[in-house]
């Protein structure tokens, strides 16, 4: 720099700053008149022919003849910061240049000193610095996970909560592949893909991965991801930000249990009210058919019945009267069927246990279905390995042989016989009762038990659909089991296993 290719009163008009010109000894040649208020922390007033150690406070005049002996020795500028207690000891903050000026023989012979109030740039810079260390504070103790990665997927912020949730501590993973650490194999391929959205989109939000951490666990993380910019805009790598919400999700994967439960109890409630609307239905159609035929039967025969009282005809007055009690008894059975239906249902039936001689009762069924029967059909029992007792309800095991007796010879119209097989096994009274007759389809088998059901081959035949359920609820009530064979057209064999003592 040359002292003739300066125009200092043009400098001088230009800046605020304090502008000091000094020889190689530093003794002070001349000053700017437009200083700014630096002015003021001169030691005594600024004047050519003093020293600018004279000026300086005494705690600096070292530094200054080091800073003047260096810019001389070197022969290049020097620029230096200092802090002052300024007004009311307020930080004042000056930058100080030292330039040397050389003439046309390349002597040194002058020194600028420029002064400048940099006191606004440096409060901004600690505002930016505190502001920074605040941030990175809130960060590092933030109820949340937070990840930086560059652009090529390396760790490079960790967070405390981040550590304290997957088990590594930020040393473990800065500078490590975020993937490669931390991912499960199989979602690495998706967390890249991950990455390429936010860099395509700028941002994407609420994205489930899952981490692997330290023991081996897993946990799932609810994330969003941005971009990080530089200065110049262009992408430098991503914030990841997220929560864990694996006990969420474990939550919420048993409300969906939960709510699935309850569909399916609705459902089954909603099947169950049409298995009782449909039953309803059976039962009023059964119901008309079957107590209207023997009431009007009756109806009929009381009509006879007068009639005849006025020819006075005994034998034929008997003969009604007998038919006349058939058909009552009929209704009877039908409504003790349906009255022990119901009461099964409600939960009304209670076994009474007793000891029971199982030949003797298995002998009284067939005895008393024979009779009511008129000796239609012959029943061949088989009765082997009997013992001689048992503990169970004897009005529970008349109903369930008598009814399925009952069936058998019902619906074999025309057969000459029935089998009633009965044997001790194995703590158990196995009774089987087959029949040659119409046997039941095999789409039907599944729903026999159902109340007031009456299977397709079945409808001309009178009874109220009661019969099996009647059997199955109390095959259930004494701990016992039944299964049915059926071949339509060849006949159907019932299966009964009663425990011998409950």
């Amino acid at each position: 720099m040359r002292n003739e290719d300066i125009d200092i009163p043009s400098i001088l008009k230009l800046t605020g700053d304090l502008f000091i010109v000094t020889d190689s000894e530093g003794k002070i040649l001349f000053h700017s008149t437009q200083h700014s208020e630096v002015a003021i922390l001169a030691r005594r007033p600024i004047a050519p022919g003093i020293l600018l150690n004279e000026i300086v406070r005494t705690d600096r005049e070292g530094m200054v003849q080091e800073i003047i002996n260096e810019v001389i020795k070197a022969r290049v500028p020097y620029r230096t910061e200092v802090e002052y207690a300024g007004p009311n000891n307020c930080p004042f903050y000056l930058s100080i240049t030292y330039a040397p000026v050389f003439d046309r023989h390349n002597n040194l012979p002058m020194i600028y000193i420029i002064i400048r109030d940099i006191t606004p740039q440096k409060i901004f810079e600690r505002k930016l610095v505190s502001q920074a260390k605040n941030i990175n504070r809130l960060i590092e103790k933030s109820n949340a996970i937070i990840i930086g990665l560059d652009t090529r997927g390396y760790v490079t912020e960790w967070n405390e909560h981040t550590a304290q949730v997957t088990g590594y501590s930020k040393n473990e993973v800065f500078a490590q592949r975020f993937a490669d650490t931390i991912l499960p194999e199989t979602e690495r391929h998706s967390f890249r893909e991950l990455l390429d959205r936010i860099l395509s989109k700028g941002q994407v939000s609420n994205q489930e991965i899952t981490l692997i951490t330290k023991n081996g666990g897993r946990i799932i993380v609810l994330i969003s991801g941005t971009a990080r910019y530089s200065s110049s805009d262009s992408v430098v790598g991503f914030a990841l930000v997220g929560q864990d919400v694996t006990e969420l999700m474990e939550y919420r994967k048993l409300l969906e249990v939960r709510v699935e439960e309850r569909t399916r109890e609705l459902l089954q409630a909603l099947r169950k009210e049409r298995e009782v609307v449909e039953m309803k239905n059976r039962f009023v159609s059964i119901a008309s058919h079957e107590f209207r035929t023997p009431l009007a039967a009756i109806q009929a025969d009381l009509e006879l019945v007068k009639k005849l009282a006025k020819e006075h005809s005994v034998s034929a007055l008997q003969l009604k009267a007998n038919e006349i009690e058939k058909n009552v008894r009929h209704m009877m059975l039908l409504l003790d069927d349906v009255l022990t239906y119901g009461k099964g249902e409600a939960g009304k039936i209670q076994p009474v246990m007793s000891s029971i001689t199982i030949r003797e009762l298995l002998q009284a069924v067939k005895e008393d279905l024979e009779k009511c029967d008129e000796r239609t059909h012959r029943i061949e029992t088989n009765f082997i390995n009997i013992t001689e007792c048992m503990i169970s309800d004897a009005k529970l095991l008349r109903s369930i042989f008598t009814n399925l007796l009952s069936n058998a010879i019902k619906f074999s119209p025309g057969k000459e016989c029935v089998l009633f097989d009965a044997e001790c096994v194995g703590g158990y009274l196995v009774v089987s009762v087959s029949d040659f007759g119409i046997g039941i389809p095999r789409n039907e088998l599944a729903k026999i038990f159902d109340p007031f059901l009456r299977g397709s081959r079945a409808l001309a035949i009178e009874g109220t659909g009661l019969g099996l359920s009647i059997v199955k609820k109390a095959v259930e009530l004494l701990n016992g089991s039944i299964t049915v064979k059926s071949q339509p057209g060849e006949g159907t064999k019932f299966t009964v296993s009663i425990p011998l003592n409950i």
